[in-house]
């Protein structure tokens, strides 16, 4: 595959995410495998502080993306920068933003960023921002590998423009319906498929198995496992 095609891959990719054409943790996984030392995330916060309000995790092992949507994210020192990331081609590393020996003095660097390769920068790129939340693609690597890394942000910088309007379209065709959408899903592929509760969640675009089951339990006021049970095929 040429240069090219393999931008137009890309783009194709990201506006068929935005029209819920397929889930986001699909651009996010082809991502990871275009650029494997890098670690990459679709992360939505409250603009006052750090409450998250969704996370899709790319290839973070599943009890790193589930502790970072469960407590990490609350402990992150990098909140400053994803609060106001800037375009990419204005943007800095995150060890010039906090400095690793100050990360390094942290609980999140010694119990989250240290185990996964000691993943201490990144950067990120403000994809939506609406009142009270913001959107950021934020991307983890280790210091090793910061040409990689910089490769990845350069075409990244490339495909920014596109990831935008993306978002923007998805709004216009109603973000707020899409977890409906998706718990529809779940619900027929759960009722119509003897898959396992984990690779459905995987499927939809969920972090864990866990974070699904607390949406769907929070939908329909009991779990996948239970809904399952009492529903006749």
């Amino acid at each position: 595959m040429t240069d090219q095609d393999l931008l137009l891959d890309f783009i194709d990719c990201i506006y068929e995410c935005g029209s819920g054409g397929q889930s986001w943790t699909v651009f996010l996984k082809k991502f990871d495998r275009q650029f494997p030392a890098l670690k990459s995330g679709l992360i939505g916060y409250d603009d006052t502080h750090p409450h998250l309000n969704f996370a899709l995790l790319g290839n973070y092992e599943e009890e790193f993306a589930t502790s970072y949507v469960d407590y990490y994210h609350k402990l992150n020192p990098w909140y400053d920068m994803l609060q106001e990331a800037r375009p990419l081609e204005l943007n800095i590393w995150a060890h010039e933003v906090v400095p690793l020996d100050t990360l390094q003095k942290t609980e999140f660097y010694h119990d989250w960023v240290e185990p996964q390769g000691d993943i201490a920068t990144g950067f990120t790129s403000n994809l939506s921002r609406t009142k009270g939340c913001f959107i950021n693609l934020a991307c983890n690597i280790s210091l090793d590998h910061l040409e990689e890394g910089e490769q990845a942000r350069h075409f990244l910088l490339t495909l920014e423009p596109h990831l935008k309007r993306s978002f923007a379209i998805s709004r216009r065709l109603g973000g707020t319906k899409l977890r409906e959408k998706t718990m529809e899903e779940a619900r027929y592929l759960l009722k119509e498929t003897d898959a396992k509760i984990r690779i459905i969640a995987e499927d939809l675009g969920f972090t864990s198995a866990a974070y699904f089951t607390r949406v769907f339990t929070e939908t329909y006021g009991q779990s996948p496992k239970i809904f399952r049970k009492t529903t006749l095929r």
